[in-house]
């Protein structure tokens, strides 16, 4: 069948055009694809687990109360007290824990009554454990100063009277009295009368 030249002009034309339309379908269905894909990548990556999350925490808060501070930059500051008791017999918490001539913890004590002094450059959870680490002696669920908690023993903590089970953990709260009590397993232990804080505090 003979086909003029403009029929063919007009054949091209239209071909192409019926192309360039299905173009935008090929496009379309990449781009789903690719965010697809790109949306399956980002919700199978591992979330960050609870426990890296604590040890970031920990080893954050371990940095603030080894580092040293000054009166001036203090903008978090409360006092706890804190009671050590082995076998009925009162561990004393040494003045000026955590205070060198050159540097100032942001936990530390001023004297031998057992009050220890938060006074640090930011607001934190600190902990018993975090005094601790400052006075660099053991407290630990096996451990207490230099008292291995074997089967024969048991531990005991206290805040303003009521046993509590947070250990190391415990939060430092201001004009709180925590007592630690070590004792013979079996045994009903009793912590003493809360401390009576100065009201110069």
């Amino acid at each position: 069948m003979y086909e003029s030249r403009a029929e063919r002009r007009a054949r091209k034309l239209a071909a192409r055009g019926a192309t360039t339309s299905r173009a935008p379908w090929w496009w379309l269905a990449a781009i789903v694809i690719v965010a697809g894909s790109a949306g399956w990548w980002f919700m199978s990556r591992p979330a960050p687990s609870d426990a890296s999350t604590a040890t970031k925490k920990a080893d954050e808060l371990r940095r603030i109360v080894l580092s040293c501070t000054t009166d001036m930059a203090t903008t978090f500051h409360i006092h706890s007290h804190l009671t050590i008791l082995v076998d009925g017999t009162e561990r004393p918490i040494p003045t000026d824990t955590g205070i060198t001539n050159d540097c100032l913890h942001p936990l530390h004590t001023h004297d031998g009554t057992g009050v220890i002094h938060v006074e640090a450059p930011v607001k934190r959870d600190f902990t018993l454990g975090n005094f601790f680490t400052v006075w660099d002696e053991a407290y630990t669920l096996t451990q207490l100063l230099d008292v291995n908690l074997d089967s024969t023993k048991q531990l005991k903590l206290f805040a303003d009277g009521q046993e509590i089970s947070t250990g190391p953990e415990t939060v430092l709260r201001d004009r709180t009295s925590y007592v630690l009590m070590v004792g013979a397993a079996g045994t009903t232990l009793t912590p003493p009368a809360n401390y009576t804080f100065s009201q110069e505090l």
